[in-house]
């Protein structure tokens, strides 16, 4: 595995936009970070051009607001809108978990249950020291892998099925 260091990442020419080459499981694979929230220029229609296309999303919020906390519910409704075709895969992060204890107005246990609700994994995170982005990242490639594997197997399986049914009934 290749640890995932904000240092080493490419900007892309878009503001807060980076992509980085990583090896996860012994498979290349490049990912490409985009905090969508914190564009500046990108209208309605490009912003859900975005969310249409991104095939994960690692929505983030700081335990040390309950604000940001209860926007990650409006963001997965806008993810759900935008891609309402497809499942992506999604994981709910707690972010700034490095911060005092006595900071932190985001119980551990509110961020479980919601991920629960949400039906997406959970993990605690420090943008600032690094604590779990790297394995954040990569268990996000795992699943997205894992997702598309179960979907080829599906179609393949589908198209066996529909092939049968029509042998079936000709007879």
């Amino acid at each position: 595995m290749s640890k995932l260091v904000v240092d080493e990442l490419e900007p892309l020419g878009v503001k807060q936009a980076f992509s980085r080459k990583l090896t996860v499981d012994d498979q290349a694979t490049i990912v490409t970070l985009l905090d969508i929230y914190q564009l500046e220029s990108e209208t309605e229609d490009e912003h859900e051009a975005l969310l249409r296309t991104s095939d994960a999303f690692i929505l983030m919020y700081n335990v040390t607001s309950p604000y940001s906390f209860q926007d990650t519910v409006a963001f997965l409704r806008e993810i759900r809108r935008a891609t309402s075709s497809r499942e992506p895969v999604i994981v709910l992060a707690a972010n700034q978990i490095d911060r005092p204890a006595q900071d932190h107005e985001v119980p551990h246990q509110d961020g479980v249950a919601l991920a629960k609700e949400l039906g997406c994994s959970f993990t605690e995170t420090s943008a600032k020291t690094g604590l779990e982005v790297d394995a954040t990242v990569i268990n996000l490639v795992r699943a997205l892998r894992a997702k598309k594997k179960g979907e080829e197997r599906r179609k393949k399986n589908s198209l066996g099925l529909r092939v049968w049914k029509l042998v079936s009934r000709a007879r």
